[in-house]
């Protein structure tokens, strides 16, 4: 498994050198998702380049046990990795002036709890919102997925 992260993390490496090249061919692309294809977890790849997907494709396995094949819909549950990418999406919106740190909870999520006026952006960027780790709110005998809209719903109350 180590070498499909180093060969995966390699490919990455080398598209954001070669970002402003056209991208050479989908095989290359394949190359490096080689290991994720057949009866083994997968992948999903998408490379956009000026606002246009370049390339696009799926490999191997979403469910191991029903044997259900990843698709363009596939629900990655990648947790804590996903941090960096919505930091960074919070910057393009500051920069595009759509919020500020400053902005609380309730300003975006106006149904949330009061407590959500003193909570910034900031704040959750930060992890020092206060606000508890939705994990202790789901049963230990829950055997469902979680969804992202349901941990919303759990911080309102």
């Amino acid at each position: 498994m180590r070498q499909v992260f180093s060969k995966l993390l390699i490919f990455i490496i080398s598209l954001s050198i070669n970002f402003g090249c056209a991208m050479k061919n989908e095989e290359t692309i394949d190359h490096y998702f080689n290991d994720y294809t057949g009866n083994v977890p997968g992948a999903a790849v998408m490379v956009i380049m000026d606002g246009k997907i370049i390339f696009q494709n799926c490999y191997g396995l979403a469910d191991l046990e029903s044997n259900t094949p990843v698709t363009q819909k596939t629900n990655f549950r990648l947790a804590s990795v996903t941090k960096q990418f919505t930091a960074m999406s919070i910057l393009i919106l500051m920069e595009n002036g759509s919020l500020t740190l400053d902005d609380s909870i309730k300003d975006i999520f106006p149904e949330f709890p009061n407590v959500g006026a003193n909570i910034t952006i900031k704040n959750l960027l930060q992890h020092t919102s206060g606000l508890i780790d939705y994990e202790s709110l789901i049963p230990d005998t829950a055997t469902v997925q979680v969804s992202d809209s349901d941990v919303l719903k759990m911080m309102y109350n």
